[in-house]
């Protein structure tokens, strides 16, 4: 019997990607569909062209439907940009009934009790992720449901957007006949981050870090949960536009030398090795050392691996003990995870490529493509759980339906 088809929208500065799953039990998915179109309608994360973004929704969904060969109609969609701000809270509760077991209701209260924080009007809550719970005093608890106490408390960690910024990203969705599934926006480093980093990782303490065109998102996890997130104005794009700018060439040409000839280690190229370059009102192309496009590289590269060094010292007690996982587009670029290491120090540092199965798995895995996985992976793990919260919902109404046959036919010898 076929799945539960889900599916993945990254709509990011650069590229719309949309990709179809075919969820399966214990919250597996099956990659069967992969659009990806051009995106110009976005700029840091932000919508800044309504028309442009619906088009590339559009296509790429479109895209991604014909290959699947199934009908799309909701769709869980990443988000970023400078809007994205987060904070660790708690939330405590007195357990409904002390002295008996710890139930969903009272983990769900004392969840709820952590969103309650100051959120001006404009903004709104995306996420509240529980990183460990306290019981009557014992702390450090995972999973404190079936447990016996009387007061339970949660640390989580909260991540609020920009309620406008939100909004038009799902008005974008819907103006493309979609719609956005319950709980169905997530932050782009959550959903990177759920493609791939390995459980042993989040236990042990890692960086996220998923360089995209326009922003770079870091999630950073200890003891298997994200401690601290934040997002980077600077991205893949601002290296192509560093480079137009010192070689005098337009955006298109930038892009293509950056694919074809970029490096971040200049030490790496060879003194006499040119490029040709088409410049700005020059009719002919002209020749140009490598080295200088690794330098103008390399500077934007160490620049940015600061902001997350700061970022990470600001968020999170020490260094994270199993390094630090780069993935997104600009993750490609050569020589960025030696600069990477360089720069942050005594961190392991490596490539984080897309754990996912199914007819398509070979072609996104790939980390341009880790976000995409991930909302796909996070959409069949939602669909999971809500059919085993239907289920328990169901095993009370069992048990009372039971005791009403009982009593009907009390008394009855074949009872």
């Amino acid at each position: 019997m076929p799945g539960e088809i889900v599916v993945g929208l990254d709509v990011g500065t650069t590229k719309t990607c949309a990709i179809v799953g075919e969820a399966g039990p214990g919250g597996s998915v099956e990659l069967t569909g992969v659009g990806v179109t051009p995106c110009h309608g976005l700029k840091k994360g932000a919508v800044v062209d309504l028309v442009a973004t619906t088009k590339s929704i559009r296509e790429s969904v479109e895209k991604a439907a014909r290959q699947a060969q199934v009908e799309i109609r909701t769709v869980t969609v990443g988000i970023t940009g400078e809007h994205i701000a987060s904070m660790n809270t708690r939330g405590n509760v007195s357990v409904e009934h002390p002295g008996d077991e710890i139930s969903e209701l009272d983990r769900d209260r004392a969840l709820k009790q952590a969103k309650v924080i100051l959120c001006p009007p404009d903004r709104q809550i995306l996420h509240a992720e529980p990183s460990h719970y306290t019981v009557d005093g014992q702390n450090g608890i995972r999973q404190p449901v079936g447990m016996v106490g009387s007061r339970l408390e949660v640390e989580a960690h909260v991540v609020t957007g920009a309620r406008s910024y939100v909004e038009n990203i799902i008005k974008s969705v819907e103006r493309a006949g979609l719609a956005v599934e319950e709980d169905g926006i997530v932050l782009e480093s959550l959903a990177a981050a759920e493609a791939v980093l390995s459980p042993d990782e989040r236990e042990m303490g890692v960086a996220l870090v998923d360089i995209g065109g326009g922003t770079t998102d870091l999630a950073v996890f200890q003891k298997g949960s994200v401690c601290h997130s934040a997002v980077i104005p600077v991205g893949g794009w601002h290296m192509t536009h560093d480079l137009s700018v010192g070689l005098t060439v337009s955006e298109e040409e930038a892009e293509r030398l950056k694919l074809e000839y970029g490096t971040a280690l200049t030490e790496n190229v060879p003194e006499s090795e040119d490029v040709l370059v088409h410049r700005i009102n020059s009719e002919e192309p002209t020749p140009l050392p490598r080295k200088v496009l690794a330098e103008i590289l390399e500077a934007r590269v160490e620049e940015l691996f600061e902001l997350i060094g700061k970022e990470i010292a600001e968020g999170c007690k020490g260094k994270p003990r199993a390094g630090l996982v780069i993935t997104g587009g600009a993750a490609q670029l050569p020589g960025i995870l030696v600069v990477a290491d360089r720069v942050l120090k005594e961190t392991e540092v490596r490539l984080g490529l897309p754990r996912c199965a199914g007819g398509v798995a070979d072609s996104v895995a790939k980390p341009p493509y880790a976000a995409a996985v991930g909302l796909v992976m996070l959409a069949a793990r939602r669909h999971e759980q809500v059919s085993q919260e239907d289920g328990h919902l169901l095993n009370p109404m069992n048990g009372w339906l039971k005791k009403v046959v009982r009593s009907v036919f009390k008394g009855d010898p074949r009872g």
